[in-house]
């Protein structure tokens, strides 16, 4: 099939004139192997065909393209027929946080990716204006709206020690979501022993090879 072929494909009712502009865009970010609109343009010199433009024209037809379609639903219908070409081939999910410059413009963008035979293919993203780490809050609210595209339920969730909170283990155990994070030593000390249980005990548990038998509970939520 041709990636045209494919990308008719795509959830939601889209234009023919729409799914071939997302071709041409896949097109030149694969094979400008960038992200850069403006050395994807003279890719795009290549890949579009027709009477040839100057090059200012094929960066303004990519700007008009993002610009055109990122009030729409295309991005995540986008991500939505990424999920439908994997079945039964995601092992876990993913989630990080990168930072990014760009002169005095600061933003943090949340990423939920899909792996799959070694490669994390990323299927939910959200763009933050503010650097730094983000709240409990904000982080549920994107898992509740991707949770609300992709069905995540009976998956393994895997992050980094920087996504942890009482608030945020309780909302994976109600979403049915299995997860592995990282804690720093020593967190949650507290609430442990105040639950009657020693939390140098529990440690030397967890470090014992095979099975953790280190469970406790944390608000409601039991916990390995």
């Amino acid at each position: 099939m041709t990636l045209f072929d494919k990308l008719s494909k795509i959830p939601g009712k889209y234009h023919k004139r729409t799914v071939e502009n997302v071709t041409v865009v896949l097109a030149c970010l694969l094979t400008s192997r960038t992200t850069n609109l403006n050395r994807m343009k003279d890719e795009m010199a290549r890949i579009a065909g027709g009477k040839p433009l100057r090059p200012g024209s094929y960066y303004r037809r990519l700007t008009r393209f993002f610009d055109c379609y990122a009030p729409t639903r295309l991005f995540i219908d986008l991500l939505l027929w990424v999920l439908q070409t994997l079945p039964g081939c995601i092992d876990d999910f993913l989630l990080d946080g990168t930072e990014w410059k760009i002169g005095s413009f600061e933003l943090h963008v949340l990423v939920l990716a899909a792996r799959t035979r070694g490669v994390a293919v990323p299927v939910y993203f959200r763009v933050y204006q503010h650097k730094g780490v983000l709240s409990e809050q904000e982080r549920i609210n994107f898992m509740r709206k991707a949770l609300s595209v992709i069905n995540l339920a009976g998956f393994l969730l895997v992050a980094d020690r920087e996504f942890i909170g009482k608030a945020w283990f309780r909302f994976l155990a109600d979403s049915d979501l299995d997860f592995v994070i990282r804690l720093r030593k020593g967190i949650y000390r507290q609430p442990v022993e105040a639950s009657g249980q020693c939390y140098g005990r529990l440690e030397k548990r967890a470090l014992k090879k095979g099975y953790s038998q280190a469970v406790f509970e944390l608000q409601g939520c039991q916990l390995h």
